[in-house]
């Protein structure tokens, strides 16, 4: 036909070529056309009838053999749901389930979806060919044979659960079993263990024994909650259930009991255990300390401050252990009171830790006693050594033969001795507490009373020895004493005439009236010092001669000192008095030369009046000039009496032969600050005070002369004043006539 339809088409177009090419035969062309096409379309009609009831029996025939297919399934599967599985555990019966769901999930499931594709496939089949009541009557079938596949399948199906949760519950009740067979055989055991780690292990056992029975009860009840429902389902194994439940439910309590039995039993094992631990510690501690309570080292009295302190510490740690004897005894007690099964060995060990509890308490009080005994002796021994090292010291003074080079020596000698013997004393006094406390060791049964005995027998006689040394120390100390006082009265004595001698040996005489009287006042002053100073001179060289009559040990230097001291005092006396003498004749020839100068210049006055050519300008000025001239020239008779007597007095201080300086002029220094004397060489002087400066060749001392008294200052407290301010009038050659001269043969008094 479709070859035929694309003839027919060709043929139309073959049909319009004509009628382009033969115009006049185009109805003839359309008549052939036109029947030609009625003729194609009834054999399409015819055609496409055939077809569609072709198609009707196709499905037909289809469905009949579908519905064979499908009837002869259904007997399969009718026979695979009759069939009856035993599963013979778990697992088994797990997989029969898991079959039996797959089946039904791919066999069932795909037959189903046949079997609903067939009833569709039926619903819509008709036609004259095909009888409707026979495809209803085959779906009918079918659908009763499904029915009763599935009914089989579900009863089925309903087994497979029962024998698996039975398999299930088997298999749980089996395993629970199985745990009660294990822990019966452990709380079952007699062995209880051969050290305490395997005991403590065994009690864990148990512990976790005992929380995992609570578990086992909660899966025991469990089980037996629903064997009670399987059975009461109507189990197919109900009895077996019942029989199986009613064997495995006392087996847990009897576990339990047996547990606790166990434990107590291993309980006690581990108190014994902890009783043998404890008491074998504590007797190795107490053997251990006992030890250290024997050891004899208070005899070595190194650091015994710190072994007593040590063994306080001791007692104190025996003191923090008590508390563990008296537990070891009262848990000792409780066990043999609740009948252990080593009780007698318990009270063996008891016995035995208490006896030598009471030994280490001993030997503790024993340690005690020899370390204070030792502490004793040592503080004993201390003192001993501190006196016998005092002695030694005392010794090697006792045999000095030096008893000091001066007073300050000896004096420090004799205060030392004095003060030796005071503390000979008190050194006594300790001896003598010393025997007393040594006589106490050795009354109380010292550990050491022998050595103690002979050592305080040695420092008594040590001391006994010192007392011929002292007395011959001390009478040899009182005569250097006095001799070293002589020898530095003495010397004071010298050095007082030292310092005296250069006033008294001093030229000095002044430069004018005013200065010759200071001098002779500072030298009246030093005459006084003299004569009081000269008892102190009279009882020095007394006391020497005592020295002497009395043979001293020094007698021929202090002869020779004494000589020399008198000597001395004789020559300071002698140079005094030239001194005094020196200073009147200075005074003398110094008053003689103010009066002669005061003589010269009332002449100098004098000589313009008396030399005036003014003799009055009238008879009034005349009179007047008349009447002052007779004045002056009583005036005039008046000196030339004075003038005599100076003549007179000159003359007599040439008798005397007295000489004075020529005027040779010295350097002055002045004060800058106030110097106070540091030794007897130096002078004090104040601020702005004036000097006379005799030497200056030392830069850093200069040796000056105020009012007589001559010494050194520091150049820094001084300085220079020019040369011509004063003149100062030293003894020298010139005799006194020659000055005399000048002074009465001047120009103005020859005149005059």
């Amino acid at each position: 036909l479709g070859t035929v339809g694309v003839k027919v088409e060709r043929l139309e177009e073959d049909a319009g070529l004509l009628r382009e090419a033969y115009p006049d035969r185009v109805q003839e062309v359309d008549s052939v056309y036109e029947k030609l096409t009625e003729k194609w379309a009834q054999i399409q009609e015819l055609s496409s009838l055939r077809k569609i009831k072709l198609e009707e029996s196709f499905q037909f025939h289809k469905f009949l053999v579908h519905y064979r297919d499908l009837a002869m399934e259904v007997e399969t599967l009718d026979g695979v749901c009759s069939q009856n599985h035993e599963a013979r555990d778990l697992t088994e019966a797990a997989l029969f389930v898991y079959l039996h769901l797959h089946f039904k999930e791919v066999q069932m499931k795909c037959w189903e979806e046949s079997y609903t594709a067939l009833l569709s496939s039926g619903s819509v089949i008709s036609g004259v060919l095909i009888s409707e009541d026979l495809v209803s009557e085959k779906t009918t079938e079918l659908a009763q044979a499904w029915e009763a596949v599935e009914a089989k399948w579900e009863a089925l199906h309903a087994n497979l659960l029962a024998q698996k949760q039975y398999q299930a519950w088997l298999r749980d009740l089996e395993i629970v079993s199985a745990w009660l067979t294990a822990k019966e055989g452990l709380v079952g055991e007699t062995y209880i263990g051969a050290t305490l780690p395997e005991v403590e292990s065994q009690i864990k056992k148990l512990d976790d024994l005992r929380n995992s029975i609570k578990t086992q009860e909660v899966k025991l009840a469990v089980l037996a909650e629903q064997g009670r429902e399987m059975v009461e389902g109507g189990h197919y194994a109900g009895e077996v259930i019942q029989k199986k439940m009613e064997e495995a439910s006392p087996r847990l309590p009897t576990i339990s009991n047996k547990l606790k039995e166990r434990r107590s039993v291993l309980e006690a094992a581990v108190q014994f255990d902890q009783f043998l631990t404890e008491s074998d510690e504590l007797s190795g501690w107490i053997e251990e300390k006992t030890a250290v309570c024997t050891e004899q080292d208070y005899l070595d009295f190194t650091n015994l401050q710190g072994k007593i302190q040590k063994h306080v510490v001791f007692e104190k740690e025996l003191q923090g252990n008590t508390d563990r004897v008296e537990y070891l005894e009262k848990i000792g007690g409780k066990m043999i009171e609740n009948n252990h099964y080593a009780s007698s060995q318990i009270q063996e060990i008891i016995t035995k830790v208490s006896g030598v509890w009471n030994v280490l308490l001993a030997e503790c009080q024993e340690k005690k006693k020899r370390l204070n005994e030792a502490y004793d002796e040592m503080i004993y021994n201390r003192s001993v050594t501190e006196l016998e090292n005092w002695l030694q010291q005392v010794e090697v003074e006792l045999g000095d033969k030096d008893c000091g080079s001066d007073l300050a020596t000896v004096r420090s000698a004799s205060k030392a001795h004095s003060l030796l013997e005071n503390v000979m004393s008190t050194q006594l006094n300790k001896v003598a507490a010393l025997g007393k406390e040594a006589g106490q060791y050795v009354a109380g049964n010292h550990f050491d009373s022998d050595k103690i005995r002979e050592r305080q027998a040695s420092l008594e006689s040590s001391f006994q020895r010192l007392e011929g040394p002292m007395t011959v120390r001390s009478i040899k100390l009182a005569d250097s004493l006095v001799l070293q006082q002589f020898y530095r009265d003495l010397e004071d004595e010298l050095i007082w005439i030292r310092e005296k001698e250069p006033g008294v040996r001093s030229t000095a005489t002044g430069s004018d009236l005013y200065s010759a009287r200071n001098l002779v006042h500072s030298h009246e002053t030093l005459i006084s010092e003299l004569n009081v100073h000269e008892a102190k001179i009279n009882d020095v060289t007394t006391r020497a001669d005592d020295l002497i009559q009395s043979k001293h040990f020094a007698l021929a230097d202090i002869e020779s000192r004494s000589d020399l001291l008198k000597k001395r005092w004789q020559g300071l006396q002698a140079l005094a008095a030239a001194r005094k003498a020196d200073l009147d004749d200075a005074i003398q020839i110094h008053q003689f030369f103010a009066n002669a100068k005061d003589i010269e210049e009332w002449c100098k006055e004098m000589l313009p009046i008396f030399s005036s050519q003014d003799y009055g300008k009238d008879e009034d000025t005349s009179k007047g000039l008349l009447r002052r001239n007779t004045a002056l020239t009583a005036e005039l008779q008046s000196h030339g009496v004075k003038i005599k007597d100076l003549m007179e007095e000159g003359n007599r201080s040439k008798q005397r032969n007295i000489i004075l300086g020529n005027g040779k002029k010295k350097p002055k220094v002045q004060a800058l600050y106030d110097y106070t004397e540091k030794t007897n060489r130096e002078i004090s002087v104040k601020k702005g005070t004036e000097m006379i400066l005799l030497k200056s060749n030392n830069k850093d001392w200069w040796k000056v002369d105020h009012n007589g008294r001559i010494g050194f200052i520091p150049t820094a407290y001084l300085k220079k004043l020019p040369a011509e301010n004063e003149m100062y009038i030293e003894i020298s050659a010139l005799p006194l006539d020659a000055q005399v001269s000048d002074y009465c043969t001047t120009t103005a008094c020859l005149k005059v």
